[in-house]
């Protein structure tokens, strides 16, 4: 590029939810309904490459040890969203998970705000805007940890150090360990 174009450096950034946003009323209730429990939301699409697998294992040894202490927000949609619900069903779980499958941009941080705990299966990346929307919510946060040999989140993680918990990339044991760890 020429040096008479002008350049831009942009940064990923998210909103903060004002003080007078009037929540929606689905999520007041879901607050109220669950004001003993402990919710944990995982946003995303439902993908294996997006580790939705991976998640739905983690919540399902955390609900089957924790079950009137827990409740699980899924947001989103894609090719396993059937199929999760299913896994749910089958396990006898469906009370401890709530599915919100489309909702507007606009409304993540009010999610993001009830919820307690914000765990991300992201492996490209920990800077995402579901990351950085948790971050700006004060959300407690358990996010994958720097993956060394792929050289991801090396820095990134330097910035975070020790405001949120990492887990073992890929590691349901260890995914369980940190929300277990939470929970008492």
């Amino acid at each position: 590029m020429k040096n008479s174009v002008k350049r831009y450096v942009l940064l990923n950034g998210v909103d903060t939810i004002s003080k007078d946003c009037k929540f929606k009323e689905n999520y007041i209730k879901i607050k109220k309904v669950n004001e003993k429990k402990i919710l944990v939301l995982f946003l995303g699409r439902l993908e294996a490459s997006k580790g939705v697998f991976f998640f739905l294992e983690a919540a399902l040894n955390i609900a089957k040890r924790y079950k009137k202490k827990i409740k699980f927000i899924i947001v989103g949609d894609g090719s396993l969203y059937k199929t999760i619900i299913d896994k749910i069903y089958k396990n006898n779980m469906n009370y401890n998970f709530e599915f919100l499958r489309n909702i507007p941009h606009s409304e993540v941080l009010q999610l993001q705000s009830i919820s307690d705990i914000y765990i991300s299966t992201n492996k490209d990346g920990n800077l995402s805007n579901a990351n950085l929307e948790a971050i700006s919510s004060n959300d407690c946060m358990i996010i994958p940890a720097p993956n060394k040999k792929e050289k991801i989140d090396i820095k990134t993680s330097s910035y975070l150090k020790d405001s949120v918990i990492y887990y073992e990339n890929e590691s349901v044991d260890d995914l369980t360990r940190k929300l277990q760890f939470l929970l008492l």
